[in-house]
């Protein structure tokens, strides 16, 4: 009774608060353009609500961000999971915004980043600042969105919190405005018994929904989604509630909630989950949380009569669009019951359950479920699978722990012991554990099978460039990682023994250096460490040349190899002539045939001038040969097979294609006078008309 009347003590005073604060808040949106959703507050997810809005950014990351009101930065995190690249500001009305999977952030802040990087010699941090470093006007940009951390797909996401007590708000509800005119909808219904599921409903008349049952106790388990304009219904709604007559019976409402009670998701849904999110109706004993406070908590509804019963179905998404139904249920079993309508709490009490030296305890209040029938089984004929606490996909409101004994894994270091549990679909996951004298302890948030399995070797790197390779300032150097099992926990880059900046990314196994702006031309010695969370760990050392890019007015690096023919060619050997050095992708695609052919139909015109044309690829004499045969070419082909000419040219970068990146030739031209001096840089290449492009710099 007291933690009830702390609760709705609690909601008064975030009401007043909530009144009073609103009033200070007129926040703008964070994006230049209309805001679309890809999430919704308290969207279902595996184990938690969204604590935000997942804003969609056209599949692009570099959309500026903006602060939605007058703010201070109060913390940055920077991490290669979760939100990845976060900032979380401060407003006078007591709310927080928080911006995360940002690709950057804007110059001052990024200053603040780097140093804070520097001085702790690693890219992850979270740091929270006592005193004001920045003060943020609103509408000012604070950086680009993007698709770091643990995003699935480029987009914003963002939140707005009770800056005292860090409780998340519904962002919409405080003038975050997202323009919407579609309903809700409600898909498929299922009846479940006492015995389990009865039928499955999805045919309406009228939007009525006609149900019955041979027995009185049951509880609806239903799909209710949300739609925005164009956008398919997927994400969740604002509201839902269920009335009999001046009853009601159940309700959720998605204005707020602290992140401890994100997990009592797991006594709102129905379980174990295949597919779709199926709300449960009623919602489980152990789910108090305001979203939830609005109607009584129960296993069951129970009819006690034969009458029909009516129940009116309202969901609503934020903006006010509502869909309604009416769902008509009849149980044709009487009983002896005098209240028309009540509700079944089943008793839960704790379970301890040994076998085999292994221990566990389910205490009452984490059982979301009623299940009498928990049980924990030792597999014999698996030795990597330890245990089974049955049946599987039963999730707890808190976590619990399982006892595992020494004699069950003989494996000496045990540092190298990675478990896991693996749920419906056989997906593995790590989950945590300790060890002490007499065992292991390992903590599960549902019921499943958890294994042991051991990690006893170092992450590999693939380094895609070759021996000697030539960098040049501010350049991404992008090195391939291969580690199956723990993960990547720890990793560094040092130039010649200084500590440069660099990046992990487990959604492409990419480790990404960044060559400083200011760093001196000449040789190093890149130093690489990586290091896995069972302390397996990885050195690599790679000898590079740090060069300037390409400068107008200076002249241009030299360069030979050999042509289609096999002949040997050299920027030299030009002197006294005009060179148009154009480099592009590969032999005989589209772009650069159309750009060779336009060059070649025009050659005439270009050595009366006299100029010398001379395109560069990877591709090799073989290809060069058959491309400039095809095509009658009359001008040289370079073959760069080894990349020397195009990296030092500063062409050879990483591109993206359908989300996948990859290193490439860039199509640029360069253009060199007589004296060997570099004079113009043609970024943009018109493949039709590259000539005209050339003849027009000297008009």
């Amino acid at each position: 009774m007291k933690f009830l009347l702390l609760i709705v003590f609690s909601f008064f005073v975030f009401l007043h608060s909530f009144a009073q604060n609103k009033k200070l808040f007129h926040p703008i949106s964070p994006i230049d353009s209309s805001i679309n959703l890809a999430g919704t507050f308290g969207e279902l997810r595996n184990h938690h609500f969204h604590a935000g809005l997942d804003i969609r950014t056209g599949g692009k990351e570099g959309m500026p961000v903006y602060a939605v009101e007058d703010a201070v930065l109060k913390r940055i995190k920077v991490s290669s999971y979760g939100n990845g690249k976060a900032l979380y500001l401060d407003h006078q009305s007591g709310y927080s915004s928080v911006y995360c999977h940002l690709r950057q952030f804007n110059s001052e802040i990024q200053k603040i980043c780097a140093e804070i990087q520097r001085k702790n010699g690693k890219f992850e941090f979270d740091t929270v600042f006592e005193h004001p470093l920045v003060i943020l006007k609103k509408g000012e940009i604070i950086g680009l969105s993007g698709n770091s951390g643990g995003s699935e797909g480029p987009h914003l996401h963002f939140e707005i919190r009770n800056t005292r007590t860090e409780e998340i708000l519904n962002p919409e509800l405080l003038g975050i405005h997202v323009p919407d005119s579609q309903p809700p909808v409600i898909g498929s219904v299922k009846v479940f018994t006492e015995n389990g599921i009865h039928q499955t409903y999805s045919r309406r008349e009228n939007d009525t929904l006609w149900m019955e049952i041979n027995q009185p106790c049951f509880y609806w388990a239903a799909v209710f989604k949300d739609g925005q304009n164009a956008y398919e219904p997927n994400n969740f709604p604002y509201e839902i509630t269920l009335i009999e007559g001046n009853h009601t019976w159940y309700s959720l409402k998605n204005d707020y909630f602290a992140f401890n009670q994100s997990r009592i998701v797991d006594g709102s849904i129905v379980y174990p989950r295949n597919g779709d999110y199926f709300i449960r109706i009623p919602a489980l004993p152990n789910t108090n949380i305001p979203i939830l406070s609005g109607a009584p908590k129960a296993d069951f509804i129970c009819l006690n009569d034969t009458s029909r019963h009516f129940f009116h179905v309202h969901v609503s998404d934020a903006t006010g669009n509502a869909r309604n139904e009416i769902w008509v249920i009849k149980n044709t079993q009487k009983t002896e019951l005098l209240d028309t309508i009540s509700l079944l709490i089943k008793p839960r009490k704790d379970i301890n359950l040994k076998q085999s030296g292994f221990e566990v305890t389910i205490p009452d209040h984490v059982q979301f479920q009623y299940t009498p029938n928990f049980s924990l089984q030792i597999p014999k004929s698996h030795p990597n699978n330890l245990f089974a606490l049955l049946p599987l996909g039963i999730p707890f409101s808190n976590s619990i722990k399982v006892f595992i004994p020494n004699t069950a894994i003989t494996w000496s270091n045990e540092r190298q012991i990675v478990f896991t549990q693996s749920d419906l679909s056989n997906k593995k996951t790590i989950i945590n554990h300790q060890k002490n004298q007499n065992g292991w302890t390992v903590t599960l948030k549902e019921t499943g099978k958890v294994f042991y399995e051991i990690d006893s070797v170092a992450p590999e790197t693939i380094w895609n460039f070759s021996p000697d390779p030539y960098f040049r300032r501010g350049d991404t150097i992008h090195i391939i990682t291969k580690e199956l099992l723990s993960g990547i926990k720890n990793y560094s880059a040092h130039l010649n023994g200084l500590w440069v900046h660099s990046e992990y990314e487990y959604k492409t196994n990419r480790i990404w250096v960044f060559i400083p702006e200011n760093i001196s031309v000449g040789k190093y010695v890149l130093d690489l460490k990586i290091s896995d969370a069972c302390g397996n760990e990885t050195k690599k050392s790679v000898k590079i040349t740090i060069m300037a890019l390409p400068q107008i007015g200076h002249p241009a690096p030299a360069f030979a190899g050999k042509n289609q023919k096999g002949e040997d060619i050299s920027l030299a050997q030009f002197h006294g002539k005009k060179v148009l050095l154009y480099f592009y992708p590969k032999d005989d695609t589209p772009g650069c045939t159309a750009e060779a052919c336009n060059l070649r139909d025009n050659y005439s015109v270009l050595l009366a001038q006299g100029w010398e044309v001379i395109g560069v690829s990877t591709d090799s004499v073989k290809s060069h040969d058959k491309f400039a045969n095809k095509y009658e070419l009359p001008f040289h082909l370079l073959a760069d097979e080894d990349k020397n000419v195009v990296e030092s040219y500063g062409v050879w970068i990483e591109k993206s294609m359908y989300g996948r990146k990859y290193m490439g030739t860039d199509r640029k031209s360069f253009v060199i006078n007589e004296e060997g001096i570099l004079t113009h840089i043609i970024e943009k290449v018109d493949t039709k008309n590259h000539t005209q492009q050339i003849l027009d710099l000297f008009e």
